[in-house]
């Protein structure tokens, strides 16, 4: 599956690129990732009653300060075996990087009464002039019995939440006044009634296998999954790419960010 829209007149927008490749993983690779998320999140303590769990996701950096990763290519070491680095060279061309930062696991488990993630554009993390996709994992299977995402169809969808994004970078498109995290997420309730004014219905919420990826930028707002009754456990890796250039660009601002190459 590939959606590909063009764009025109609207601030910071790049190609769209939002694609889903089937059985493209080595499905043990997979399992072990899987294996290590639920040695590393699947301890956590239940939250306190009534509350809801809002610990079902860790980075990447995290996991290193903690003692719990020596090297992020454990983790993304099944990418980089596969066609994955190719895919994203299609996109955003050669000589990638991973932001060790920005990139996580996470392990949704209705349990513990885990808060589904809001709708949110990947532009809130380093701003929307800095291109950047999304490589997001399923663990196991999701779309049916464990929620995945819920995407829009088009780039800039909603433009209004998109143009709040565009406005915090400054007039010579260089620094970007980072959203405060709290309110870089729309609730579902939210988005679904604008989707539900709309001529033709801007969100899938795509069903993906073990071994399957699916690639999108920064352009296309996501969050959880809605709608599923008693949904099960849901386990991903969600990994942030970007040109080297990008991220030099980053370091050269101030930004304290640790990157790898993809490559």
């Amino acid at each position: 599956m590939s959606i590909s829209t063009a764009t025109e007149g609207i601030r910071f927008a790049v190609p769209p690129a939002f694609q889903i490749h089937r059985q493209v993983l080595a499905k043990d690779g997979v399992a072990g990732i899987r294996d290590y998320v639920t040695r590393v999140l699947g301890n956590r303590p239940p939250p306190a009653e009534g509350e809801a769990d809002r610990n079902w996701s860790v980075q990447f950096r995290t996991l290193m300060v903690q003692g719990h990763l020596k090297n992020p290519g454990e983790l993304v070491g099944v990418l980089r075996q596969s066609e994955v680095p190719a895919l994203c060279r299609e996109i955003l061309g050669p000589g990638l990087v991973y932001s060790i930062d920005k990139s996580l696991l996470r392990d949704f488990n209705p349990r513990l009464r885990s808060a589904p993630a809001t709708m949110h554009f990947d532009a809130h993390v380093f701003g929307p002039h800095i291109p950047i996709v999304t490589v997001w994992v399923p663990l196991n299977p999701v779309g049916v019995d464990a929620p995945g995402l819920a995407i829009a169809t088009r780039p800039h969808w909603p433009l209004d939440y998109w143009n709040e994004l565009a406005g915090r970078v400054d007039d010579a498109g260089l620094l970007y006044r980072r959203i405060d995290p709290g309110r870089a997420g729309i609730p579902q309730d939210e988005i679904y009634a604008l989707a539900r004014a709309e001529d033709e219905w801007p969100l899938v919420e795509p069903v993906l296998d073990v071994g399957d990826v699916m690639i999108f930028d920064h352009q296309y707002i996501h969050g959880t999954q809605p709608g599923i009754a008693n949904p099960g456990r849901r386990m991903s890796m969600e990994v942030r790419v970007m040109p080297y250039a990008m991220a030099q660009r980053l370091l050269a601002a101030g930004l304290p960010q640790m990157f790898a190459s993809l490559d």
